[in-house]
Parts: C-alpha cells; sequence; structure tokens
C-alpha cells in the first residue's frame, strides 16, 4: 500500500510531497495466500502464461500508439534462452511505434526486460513493417 500526501504547487498542479512503502497493510499476509508481503505470488503461474501476459503487455501498448489496431499482430518465436516478439504494424503506423529517435521502441523494450525480469528469459522485440 502507498501512502501519499499531496501539496499544491503553483504552476504545475500539484506535486508529490512523500511517499512511503510499508506499514501495516501493506505486510500483512492474505487468508488465500495470494500476496504475500504486498507483492502477489507467482508459484502459480506457468510459463506459458506469462508468455502470454508478455504477448498481451506488448499488444494493448502499441495497440494505444497506432491509429489501425486492427492491423498489430504479434508473432513469437521461442528459443531456448530467448523468445523473439516480431511486432507487425501498418507501414502508416511504423513511425509512431517507433517513435522520435527509437523513443517508443526503446521504452518497450525497457518494459519488456522489467517484466521478464525474473523469468531467466530474454525478450527480443522486432519491429516489422508489412
Amino acid at each position: 500500500m502507498i501512502a501519499r500526501a499531496w501539496v499544491p504547487k503553483s504552476r504545475l498542479g500539484f506535486a508529490p510531497l512523500a511517499l512511503s512503502y510499508g506499514g501495516a497493510a501493506s505486510r500483512r499476509d492474505d487468508s488465500k495466500g495470494d500476496h504475500a508481503g504486498g507483492r502477489v505470488a507467482r508459484a502459480g503461474l506457468v510459463e506459458a502464461d506469462v508468455e502470454a501476459l508478455m504477448k498481451s503487455l506488448i499488444m494493448a501498448i502499441v495497440q494505444a500508439l497506432v491509429d489501425k489496431p486492427a492491423e498489430v499482430q504479434i508473432k513469437e518465436v521461442i528459443g531456448e534462452h530467448a523468445h523473439v516478439l516480431e511486432l507487425r504494424v501498418a507501414k502508416e503506423d511504423l513511425g509512431k511505434v517507433i517513435g522520435k529517435g527509437g523513443a517508443h521502441a526503446s521504452a518497450i523494450r525497457t518494459l519488456m526486460a522489467a517484466a521478464s525480469g525474473k523469468e531467466k528469459k530474454r525478450y527480443i522485440l522486432e519491429i516489422i513493417e508489412y
């Protein structure tokens, strides 16, 4: 649980004063065993579920960026130590996915790396135009 205190700033709106993690509410264990210390237990997820979650994460991000979300396709090529996600978008949406100077593509790859941190698998994103 995150406790937040907000202080109004003059021209920027509101700015966070303090964030505190912890406290009794975040340390309690759920009676069902789903949560331990505020973190979701991952023992119940099988590898196929994690791969599907990664694919749906990238799909949701990319569909929010493009003008033609129906034309977004992700094909997954599974290797021994790496998973390659081949992202296909319409030709006119390619620049929106890559971003200025590759900023969007880099951000998507960073999110992929963060989401696959504990999996001991490496995810590689390849952006392909039709």
